[in-house]
C-alpha cells in the first residue's frame, strides 16, 4: 500500500473556490509528473535464460546497435530481483534502478525479455514522454505449487514469493518517488505457468491461483494505479510452450484464455502462432534449450509485450 499519500498534494488540481455552482466538482489529478511503471513477474523465461554469447549474430543479422544492449537504454530504467541475480548485489530486495541492458537475467551471462521491451519503448519514444521504469521480480522454476510459490492472500496460504514481490515492488516505487516522480503502475506483465503445467493438480488449481494473484495484485497496488483504481492496472500474459515436457500445457493455456477474457484490459500474447514456441531450441542464433527461449524468441517476447503496451495507449 502507498506510504506517501501526502506527497500527492502538490499534484492536485482543485476546482475554483469562487464558483457559484452549488455542485462540487470532483478533484482532478495532475499526472504531468507521472512515471510509467511496468511490473514484470514470472519464472525462468521472464527471468531470462538466453545466452549472451549467441547475441552478436542476432544483432548483426538484424542491423541493430549492440551499444544499447551493452551500455543500456537510458530512457528505460530497470530494477531486478531474481532467484540468483539482481541489479543490487548488496541488498536485492531493497531495489536499485539501472539503464536496461544485458547482465540481468538468471545470471550475468544471460538476459530476459526486458531488453526487447526497452528496445521497442526506446524506438517509439517521443520528446516529453513520461519516464519509464521496469520492475522485474522473478524466480526460476516457481509457480503456485511447491515451495517457494506465488500464492497470494486470497488463496489458502500466502507464499514467500508473493510477500517478497510486494516488498520489492514497494521499495522500487519509493525509489521512483524519491526521484521526484509520481509512479503509476500501468501494467502487470506475466510470463509463468510451466511449473504448474508439470502436474494435473497444478493445472487444475491454476485458474483459482492466477485469478487470485491478479485480483490481489490490483488491490495491493491500487494506490499506485491511475485514479487509485486497481482495475486500471492492465494484465499482459503469455502462453507457455506447447511441448511434451509440460504435460498439462494445454490446460494451462486454456486457463490463460479464460482469464484474458475477464476484463477489457486483460491481454494474452499468442506466442504459439507467432512462432516463439514452435521453434523453441532450434532458432537460427541458438542460446536456449528445451525449457527456455532462444536469443531470438526472448527478444521477440519483449517486443510483443511492448507492442501490447504501445498499441493500447499504456504509455500515455
Amino acid at each position: 500500500m502507498r506510504k506517501i499519500l501526502t506527497m500527492l498534494i502538490p499534484f492536485l488540481s482543485l476546482c475554483s473556490c469562487g464558483s457559484t455552482n452549488s455542485e462540487e466538482k470532483p478533484i482532478e489529478y495532475d499526472y504531468s509528473n507521472a512515471a510509467n511503471v511496468f511490473v514484470l513477474v514470472g519464472q525462468s523465461n521472464m527471468e531470462g535464460q538466453s545466452l549472451q554469447k549467441n547475441l552478436s549474430g542476432y544483432l548483426e543479422d538484424n542491423n541493430l546497435d549492440k551499444d544499447y544492449y551493452i551500455n543500456g537504454f537510458s530512457d528505460v530504467k530497470l530494477s531486478f530481483m531474481g532467484k540468483d541475480n539482481s541489479t543490487n548485489k548488496v541488498s536485492p530486495i531493497s531495489g536499485k534502478f539501472v539503464d536496461t541492458k544485458l547482465g540481468y537475467g538468471a545470471s550475468a551471462l544471460r538476459f530476459g525479455p526486458d531488453i526487447g521491451i526497452a528496445e521497442n519503448f526506446h524506438k517509439n519514444a517521443q520528446p516529453g514522454d513520461h519516464p519509464i521504469y521496469l520492475i522485474k521480480f522473478t524466480y526460476s522454476g516457481a509457480g503456485f505449487v511447491g515451495t517457494p510459490n506465488f500464492k497470494s492472500p486470497s488463496t489458502e496460504a500466502t507464499g514467500e514469493l508473493w510477500t517478497n514481490m510486494v516488498q520489492f515492488v514497494n521499495n522500487c516505487l519509493e525509489l521512483i518517488t524519491k526521484e521526484g516522480y509520481l509512479p503509476i503502475i500501468k501494467a502487470l506483465l506475466w510470463a509463468q505457468g510451466e511449473a504448474d503445467g508439470w502436474s494435473e493438480r497444478g493445472s487444475i488449481l491454476y485458474e483459482h491461483s492466477m485469478t487470485s494473484f491478479l485480483n490481489d495484485f490490483r488491490d495491493e497496488f491500487k494506490d499506485y494505479a491511475f485514479d487509485f483504481d486497481g482495475k486500471n492496472i492492465a494484465f499482459i500474459d503469455t502462453y507457455i510452450s506447447k511441448d511434451s515436457v509440460w504435460a498439462y500445457c494445454d490446460k494451462i493455456n486454456s486457463t490463460k484464455d479464460k482469464i484474458s477474457a475477464l476484463a477489457d484490459n486483460n491481454y494474452l500474447i499468442d506466442t504459439l502462432s507467432t512462432g516463439l514456441d514452435s521453434k523453441l531450441g532450434d532458432e537460427e542464433h541458438g542460446g536456449g534449450d528445451n525449457y527456455h527461449y532462444t536469443v531470438d524468441s526472448t527478444i521477440r517476447l519483449g517486443h510483443e509485450f511492448a507492442n501490447v503496451v504501445i498499441k493500447n495507449g499504456l504509455l500515455n
